[in-house]
C-alpha cells in the first residue's frame, strides 16, 4: 500500500491511463480525461447526425476557433473516416466565411501540412 490508502499496482494503473490520455501534459486529472472521453463518446455516437456530418461540423468549429492541434487531429481523423481532401478544403472555406479570411488561411496550411506527411493512397490528389 501506498501512503495514500492505494496500492502500488493501483498506480500503475493510473499512470498507464495517463499515458493514454487525449489531454497530453496537461495534468489534466484521470477521472477528467476519463470524463471528457466519456461524453465526446456519446455525443458522437448519436444517430440523429452521421459521422460524416459530424466530422465536418467539427472541422468547421475548429477553423472557428482557430484551434490549430485539434485540427490536425481532426484533419486526419476525417480523412481515414471517408472526407476527401475537397471535403475538408470547402469545411474550411465555408466556416472562414463566417469566422474570417485569417482563420481559414491559417486552417488551409494547417491542412496542407497534415496531407503532406499523409501516406500515398490514402487521400485523394485533389488539392
Amino acid at each position: 500500500m501506498t501512503s495514500s490508502g492505494g496500492s502500488d499496482q493501483d498506480t500503475g494503473a493510473r499512470e498507464g491511463r495517463a499515458s493514454r490520455s487525449p489531454l497530453p501534459g496537461w495534468g489534466v486529472p484521470d477521472s477528467v480525461s476519463g470524463a471528457v472521453i466519456d461524453f465526446l463518446g456519446q455525443t458522437w455516437a448519436r444517430g440523429t447526425l452521421s459521422v460524416r456530418d459530424r466530422q465536418l461540423i467539427t472541422l468547421a468549429v475548429l477553423v472557428a476557433l482557430g484551434s490549430r492541434e485539434p485540427l490536425q487531429v481532426h484533419v486526419r481523423n476525417g480523412l481515414k473516416g471517408g472526407l476527401t481532401r475537397d471535403d475538408v478544403y470547402e469545411a474550411i472555406l465555408h466556416a472562414g466565411a463566417y469566422a474570417g479570411f485569417a482563420r481559414a488561411t491559417d486552417a488551409y496550411e494547417v491542412t496542407k501540412d497534415v496531407l503532406a506527411v499523409r501516406p500515398r493512397g490514402t487521400a485523394s490528389p485533389a488539392t
